[in-house]
């Protein structure tokens, strides 16, 4: 019996649409990385592209757990910040301007992280 590996002419693809609204980031997140890479497919193979088409609609109402404990007035005033680790690799944005563009972004990000970039 030979070892069965997909072929990415062979792979049939279908189109899924993620509806974010009041779900967690990262179950959303986790979600759409796997169907992106293809891993709940009985055909994955781990080099070979057999992922979906993924959209994800209503990210901006999208459920930030982490982000409950913070009171109305921290929210203008507290910075989040992040260092590459390259020369002037650091930058600061305010909370509110990252919960406004927020869930597109998050989303994006997380998905990216997961997914094996």
């Amino acid at each position: 019996m030979k070892t069965f590996s997909a072929k990415a002419s062979e792979v049939p693809r279908k189109l899924w649409i993620i509806d974010a609204n009041n779900q967690v980031l990262g179950q959303v997140a986790v979600k759409a990385a796997n169907l992106l890479r293809g891993k709940e497919k009985a055909i994955y193979t781990p080099h070979v592209d057999t992922g979906d088409f993924v959209v994800v609609i209503n990210a901006a109402l999208v459920w930030l757990p982490l982000l409950l404990h913070l009171v109305a007035p921290g929210v203008t005033t507290r910075r989040l910040t992040a260092f590459n680790g390259w020369l002037r690799g650091h930058g600061n944005q305010i909370l509110i301007w990252v919960l406004i563009a927020g869930g597109a972004i998050m989303i994006g990000n997380g998905i990216y992280g997961l997914a094996g970039g």
